[in-house]
């Protein structure tokens, strides 16, 4: 589940009726919210106010607009119906600003900024490049989780990031010219 602190220099606030880039079976769509819930003990409670953090809430309700063709999404899937649903916070992967939207009856489209960062989260190579960053970055997660767990002291974290290093070294710039 996602720690990160919302920045509001960057992204607005998560609310009511904002949208949301979300991804479900390594498909990405457009989600606007509609509900949003903590978790109190045992119970959920509907929150009314913007979120500061992913993690203050434990899931949302969200209405689902399906990539069409270029920056075109419709909230009708298969000709037939409408998707709502409630989601884990982890499904959300970026907020989009307001300005950035126009929708219709008929299709929601996205502009500027929203528009060039669900292109680029859209290539079909991006969940490739995750794995290889994942693999890549493994020996410093590891070097992390230890120190945090004070099983490790600095000089094993120094011997990790030369691990980490030693990694970046190998990784061939014909294998992957992104890094």
């Amino acid at each position: 589940m996602f720690k990160e602190k919302i920045s509001s220099d960057y992204h607005p606030l998560i609310q009511v009726m904002s949208f949301v880039i979300a991804i479900f079976d390594n498909i990405f769509c457009v989600a606007q919210i509609i509900a949003i819930y903590e978790q109190n003990a045992s119970m959920h409670s509907y929150i009314d106010m913007p979120i500061l953090e992913l993690k203050s809430f434990s899931y949302v309700s969200i209405k689902i607009f399906f990539h069409i063709n270029g920056a075109i999404f419709s909230e009708i899937h298969d000709h037939s119906f409408c998707i709502f649903s409630h989601v884990e916070p982890l499904h959300i992967i970026h907020h989009l600003a307001s300005k950035d939207i126009s929708i219709n009856e008929k299709a929601l489209i996205l502009k500027g900024q929203a528009k060039k960062t669900f292109n680029t989260l859209n290539k079909k190579n991006i969940f490739s490049n995750l794995q290889v960053l994942g693999f890549v970055l493994d020996p410093l997660r590891k070097a992390v989780l230890s120190l945090e767990s004070r099983r490790a002291t600095l000089a094993d974290c120094f011997l990790s990031l030369a691990k980490f290093a030693a990694t970046l070294k190998k990784l061939s710039k014909s294998l992957n010219p992104a890094f």
